[in-house]
């Protein structure tokens, strides 16, 4: 290798590294390198003399090396700390920064549908008078029991659920209609028929028509129906199931009755009227289309949930329309007043109208105050309830803490007044713990950006320990 020229740069060839360049430039003089004692040969060595090369090796004190250690690891954990909190907060970001963009919306929804439910409720109670008087020897479990065996609910895994009670078949569902038979009121389906077979009785039937009538009006289910409908107070959830729930229930699981029994039950119940005014019973299909309408309120006043209030609507509007005929047939125009046809459109559109109007924070007093109303149906303020669960989800903190105080007083309220049994009790713990069990493995997203917050959300709820992140972004993505 031919000597360097002392005014050469240093060259650092693609092939060699920094260090190795550094390395060169010490020992051929060019870099001059401070003399600790220990390179000088003590502290005797002269302040003054020249620099001198030396291995690098030789230059870092075994006592600089102990000391150091200890300080380079510290420095490394806080390095690491720092980094991932940071990393922590950019992923935690995602959900609750979507959770704090749709909050507002969040509780305008879940209002506007709260009061829907109301209005739609609302609408039918101007025909309470038409109750069917109440049998105080019928207690609220015996009526579950018979709900629940007229009503049957296939139970979710987990669930105990009593033996069935014992109620007669429904016989007319075993008998074939001719194509000729009832011709002209089938053509609309049930819904259709019922609208019209009354005020069709006058007219008369067939022979073969008032035969598949009469063994509807003679079923002996109708004692069952009877019974239920005219009990004072019905436990609905008691009726079904074995308590206490296990601990991994949640109140997803819980279904409450099979609605589309109820409503063949209850277009059954209009024909039975159609029989009885056919042979010319006006009073006894008066009683039968009262039957019905009762049936609506003892979901209405003992259902869990805004959809059972809903049911009964439905169910009640069947009797209604079938009272209706009745009444035009026999002249009652106080009757045919009270069961005029129900128009909850326009009123539903100035609900919808008025709840998107109000920010999160009205919306919240105002489900506060119709859940600790007395005097709002008992389903509208159960399903409040079940609102609060949720719309907790309509802000950061909520999310993060879970219910505010006053939701929570509105629970402890609920669970004191509001329910009634053992069974109504343990519902109101399911509804305050929902969100916490309302899982985000399931949930429906297609897309990528769903996808990426919803992933998230999951991994800042693994990370912070607290399910309510991802439940919570679950509720603003996809309600």
């Amino acid at each position: 290798m031919s000597a360097t020229n002392s005014l050469d740069p240093v060259r650092v060839d693609a092939k060699a590294s920094a260090g190795q360049a550094w390395f060169r430039a010490v020992h051929a003089g060019w870099m001059p390198v401070r003399q600790t004692d220990e390179v000088r040969g003590g502290p005797s060595a002269s302040s003054g003399s020249s620099a001198v090369p030396a291995s690098p090796v030789s230059a870092i004190s075994p006592a600089a090396t102990t000391t150091a250690s200890p300080r380079v690891w510290w420095r490394r954990g806080l390095r690491f700390v720092r980094n991932a909190t940071i990393g922590l907060s950019l992923v935690a970001a995602v959900p609750l920064t979507v959770i704090a963009i749709r909050g507002d919306a969040l509780w305008r929804m879940m209002g506007g549908g709260v009061e829907n439910l109301l209005t739609r409720v609302d609408e039918v109670e101007r025909l309470r008078p038409l109750v069917v008087k109440r049998d105080a020897s019928i207690t609220p479990l015996a009526a579950g029991r018979l709900f629940h065996a007229l009503n049957p609910v296939k139970a979710q895994k987990g669930l105990s659920t009593h033996p069935e009670a014992a109620v007669s078949s429904r016989v007319w569902e075993q008998l074939a209609l001719s194509d000729e038979m009832f011709a002209p009121l089938r053509v609309k389906a049930e819904a259709g028929m019922a609208k019209e077979i009354v005020t069709a009785a006058a007219r008369g039937f067939t022979p073969a028509e008032m035969s598949y009538l009469r063994t509807i009006a003679d079923a002996p289910v109708w004692r069952d129906v009877e019974r239920v409908a005219s009990a004072p107070a019905v436990d609905v959830l008691g009726g079904l199931y074995v308590l206490p729930f296990d601990r991994g229930i949640s109140v997803f699981d819980v279904r409450t009755g099979g609605f589309a029994e109820m409503k063949r039950l209850a277009y059954a119940g209009v024909s039975r009227a159609a029989y009885h005014v056919a042979t010319g019973h006006p009073e006894r299909a008066e009683a039968a289309l009262k039957t019905v309408v009762s049936y609506g309120f003892v979901l209405i006043d003992n259902g869990l949930s805004g959809y059972d209030g809903l049911i009964g609507r439905v169910i009640i509007g069947i009797g209604q329309d079938g009272l209706h005929q009745l009444y035009a047939l026999t002249g009652n125009q106080p009757g045919m007043a009270l069961t005029a046809p129900l128009t909850p459109y326009a009123r539903q559109s100035r609900a919808n109208a008025e709840s998107a109007s109000l920010d999160a924070s009205e919306q919240r007093q105002r489900i506060l105050a119709q859940v600790n109303d007395p005097a709002v149906p008992r389903t509208i303020r159960l399903e409040g309830l079940r609102t609060l669960a949720f719309a907790s989800c309509g802000g950061v903190r909520g999310t993060l803490l879970g219910p505010s105080s006053d939701v929570r007083g509105a629970f402890d309220a609920a669970g004191r007044d509001l329910a009634r049994y053992p069974s109504e009790q343990a519902y109101v713990d399911l509804m305050y713990r929902a969100v916490d069990q309302f899982g985000a493995s399931n949930v429906p997203t297609n897309g990528i950006t769903e996808r990426a917050i919803m992933s998230a959300a999951i991994a800042t709820s693994a990370l912070l320990g607290n399910p309510r992140v991802a439940a919570c972004t679950r509720v603003a993505l996809f309600n």
